[in-house]
C-alpha cells in the first residue's frame, strides 16, 4: 500500500464480488482512507465500517471432521489443513495466521466454536462446532473449509 504502516496494524482483507473489505486497528481507519486512493493501476473508493457489520458470507464451506488433543490454535490448523502442528508453529511464529482477522502469534490460544482462522498462503477456515470426547481424551471437531 506504501502507506508507511506496519503489517501487524492490518488484518484479513475479504474479497467479495467488486468489492474488498480490510481490517485494520480502529486508529488507522481514518489514515488509509484518507490516503489510499489506487491500488495498482486502479482507483479505489474508501468508507469505514464496523467489524460487526463485516459480510464475510463467502462461498460454500468444506466441512471436515477430525480429534484434537486440545482446542489450541496450532492443533486445530493443522487438523483443518493437515499439517504437523510443528508446521503450524512455525506459521504462526511467522505471523501468517490471523484468528478473527485479528494477527495471532500465541500458539497455545484456546479456541472456540465459531472461530474463523485464515493462513496466507493456504486459505481460510473455521470452527464450526466443538463435540464431545473420545476414550483417549481427544476432542471431536467439525472444521469448514472455504473454496475446496
Amino acid at each position: 500500500m506504501a502507506l508507511g504502516i506496519e503489517r501487524d496494524t492490518v488484518g484479513d482483507i475479504v474479497c467479495q464480488d467488486n468489492n474488498a473489505t480490510m481490517v485494520c486497528l480502529p486508529e488507522l481507519s481514518s489514515y488509509i482512507v484518507e490516503n489510499l486512493n489506487k491500488a495498482g493501476r486502479v482507483g479505489v473508493n474508501l468508507s469505514i465500517i464496523q467489524l460487526d457489520d463485516l459480510n464475510t458470507n463467502q462461498e460454500s464451506l468444506t466441512v471436515k471432521t477430525d480429534t484434537v488433543a486440545s482446542l489450541r490454535l496450532d492443533a486445530v490448523l493443522s487438523a483443518a489443513f493437515g499439517l504437523s502442528r510443528t508446521k503450524s508453529a512455525e506459521l504462526i511464529e511467522a505471523e501468517r495466521v490471523n484468528l478473527d482477522h485479528q494477527p495471532c502469534m500465541q500458539t497455545a490460544k484456546e479456541l472456540c466454536e465459531g472461530a474463523l482462522l485464515s493462513v496466507r498462503g493456504l486459505g481460510r477456515a473455521k470452527l464450526l462446532e466443538v463435540g464431545g470426547v473420545s476414550k483417549k481424551g481427544r476432542s471431536f471437531i467439525r472444521i469448514g473449509l472455504y473454496g475446496r
